[in-house]
């Protein structure tokens, strides 16, 4: 298990590599208080959140802000973002249900308003210990106290879900504080496999006894990048653009 992030705060790193990327356009499903919406600076930036609870100024530094205060299943449906951005989201994060069938979901349904180049950051994905991997959110009954806040939720699973049913995307874990983010690049709008195969995904990874060992598998398998290599410009590979 991995026992701390030590890399840049993900707010911070989403505003860089936003930059970096030249992002005209911009998605975040899961905005709350806006505090990482507030941190990126673009031509058209669209928010999305059930109930928006803003405690800054999440205008700044954007041309156009669209927010929709509904489901991101809803706002999907109704085809927002195509109708906003008709040549695709560059850059997208998902922040929305600390639930895996959620945040799987969201990234069918993103990549299929994205473009071939475009970025899709996930939030929560590297949990630092599997008490917050919990489904239902109960701090007062967690043994961690000292992170009794911090809740991900089981959507770390997106991880071997996107190993086994889609090997044609970049899945890149980075090391952002405080519980990493998920970048995936190589991205096809026009892909369905996981859309197709939703029900019987959902009931392959559904709760199970064994997650605790499946949590360290994937730790033991997989690297996990230095978010301040990625900021600094010592490794270039997220920043190609064709």
């Amino acid at each position: 298990m991995i026992e701390r992030h030590c890399g840049a705060h993900y707010t911070h790193f989403l505003n860089v590599l936003q930059k970096k990327l030249e992002a005209r356009s911009y998605l975040e499903i899961g905005v709350a208080n806006g505090g990482s919406l507030a941190e990126v600076e673009c031509a058209t930036a669209i928010g999305v959140d059930v109930s928006f609870e803003f405690t800054v100024n999440v205008m700044r530094g954007k041309k156009n802000l669209h927010l929709f205060q509904t489901s991101s299943d809803s706002f999907f449906r109704e085809e927002a973002a195509k109708k906003l951005v008709p040549d695709g989201v560059d850059f997208a994060f998902l922040d929305g249900m600390h639930a895996f069938e959620f945040l799987l979901r969201d990234f069918y349904n993103t990549e299929k308003v994205c473009n071939r180049r475009s970025v899709i950051a996930m939030h929560d994905c590297l949990p630092v210990n599997f008490e917050m991997t919990e489904r239902l959110y109960v701090p007062s009954a967690r043994t961690d106290q000292d992170y009794a806040g911090w809740w991900t939720g089981d959507v770390w699973k997106i991880i071997p879900i996107l190993e086994k049913y889609r090997p044609d995307l970049v899945v890149v874990p980075v090391d952002c504080a405080p519980t990493g983010l998920v970048l995936v690049t190589n991205l096809d709008p026009q892909s369905r496999v996981i859309e197709d195969r939703y029900l019987s995904i959902v009931r392959e990874f559904g709760p199970s006894a064994a997650d605790s060992q499946k949590l360290d598998a994937l730790y033991a398998r997989i690297d996990v990048a230095d978010a301040n290599r990625i900021i600094e410009g010592h490794d270039h590979t997220l920043f190609f653009r064709i």
